[in-house]
């Protein structure tokens, strides 16, 4: 997903803010047709490293993927802090890979990609009763009569 108008952004976080608008629209709307949803941010980048020598022709140029973790989204007021938690992961990918001597600088930003699927948390149900094949008096399995039992 492009922004209108995207220009290819050498800073990672200035890339990352431009696009935190659409994607909370886009995962706003994926709310609104299913209760929850997980989503997560891949941030393909662009990244040199040039050689001791300096010359232009030296220059290496790699593609690489920072991600986040899935993140459980089940109302829309959870969307922003989730958002920020999930870019501060995939900053915190590329500090670690471009960092401790490695050579690689950030060229560019290229693709921001949202993946988003259905979640369903598990719930509480009421009692079920211990299968025959688990020995009696090895497991406790409290009896109860409403639908809070975790």
């Amino acid at each position: 997903m492009l922004p209108l108008g995207h220009r290819l952004e050498a800073a990672a976080l200035a890339f990352l803010n431009t696009m935190k608008a659409n994607t909370i629209a886009l995962i706003e709307k994926e709310i609104k047709e299913v209760r929850g949803v997980k989503f997560s941010l891949v941030l393909t980048a662009e990244l040199v490293k040039v050689s001791p020598s300096a010359q232009q022709d030296d220059e290496a140029v790699t593609t690489a993927y920072f991600w986040s973790y899935a993140m459980p989204v089940l109302t829309p007021r959870e969307i922003t802090q989730r958002l920020s938690e999930a870019i501060a992961a995939s900053l915190k990918r590329l500090e670690k890979f471009t960092k401790d001597g490695s050579g690689w600088k950030l060229k560019r930003c290229e693709f921001l990609d949202l993946k988003i699927v259905p979640y369903q948390p598990f719930r509480g149900r009421s009692y079920i009763k211990t299968p025959a094949y688990i020995p009696p008096r090895s497991v406790i399995n409290v009896k109860n009569q409403d639908n809070r039992c975790f």
